[in-house]
Order: structure tokens, then sequence, then C-alpha cells
């Protein structure tokens, strides 16, 4: 009888070290998908937004030599700006625009595109595609 129960003990033992050495595999893997889940980079951009608006504000206390010329004019100027650059400043995209707003001469009221494009920097030379005022 004695030789029973030891055995049994012994099988209770053998039981539990492979329940622990599944725990700790299963540990082991889960911490190794963990660490490859930190590995991946995302791309680092870095962008800039700005620009400037401008009021203008004109009064002539006198009367206009000629017909049609006022005595106040509003007016105002936009200059929205956009920059964009990534792979460690290799690739950048850029935009400036300019628009005026006139309240009486529809000649000045406009708005364009100043410059749009799109720059690759390779090793020795550069690619830009797009308007670019240099």
């Amino acid at each position: 009888m004695g030789s029973n129960v030891y055995s049994q003990v012994i099988e209770e033992e053998i039981i539990e070290e492979e329940i622990l050495e599944e725990e700790i595999l299963e540990e082991n893997e889960i911490s190794s998908e963990i660490i490859e889940v930190e590995v991946i980079k995302t791309p680092k951009i870095k962008s800039e937004i700005s620009g400037n608006i401008r009021g203008d504000y004109r009064y002539y206390p006198k009367t206009g030599l000629y017909l049609g010329q006022e005595e106040e004019y509003y007016s105002a100027v936009f200059n929205p700006e956009l920059y964009m650059e990534w792979d460690k400043g290799n690739s950048l995209l850029q935009f400036k625009g300019f628009s005026r707003l006139n309240q009486w001469d529809e000649k000045q009221t406009h708005w364009d595109v100043r410059e749009f494009y799109f720059q690759k920097v390779f090793k020795k030379w550069e690619l830009s595609l797009g308007a670019k005022q240099i």
C-alpha cells in the first residue's frame, strides 16, 4: 500500500510540473508577441501650417476727381502656407497660396497658387515636381 501512495504523490508532482511548464511557455509567447508589436515603427512626419491675414482700410477726405472714385476702400489679404516633411527630410511637400479681396475693384480681387510642389532628395541630386519659385 505504501508504494501506491508514493507513486500517486510522484504522479501529482509530475502533473504540477507539466502545468507550470505550460504556463511559463504561454507567458513567454505572450511577452514575445508584445515585443514584436513594440518593434513596429511609424514614419515621422513633420508638418507646419502658417500664413498671415492682413486687412487694409483707406479713407480719402476729399471728393475724387473722377466718377467712381470712392471715399473708403476695404481690402483683405490671406497668405496660407503648408509644409510637410518625412523620410528623414528627404521628401517634402510645400504649398503657398495668395488671395486678395477688394471691396470696390474686381480686378484686384483674386487668388492664386504661388508654390505647390513635391520634392525628393537623393544622394547626389534632387527632384521637384510642381510649381516652385527659385
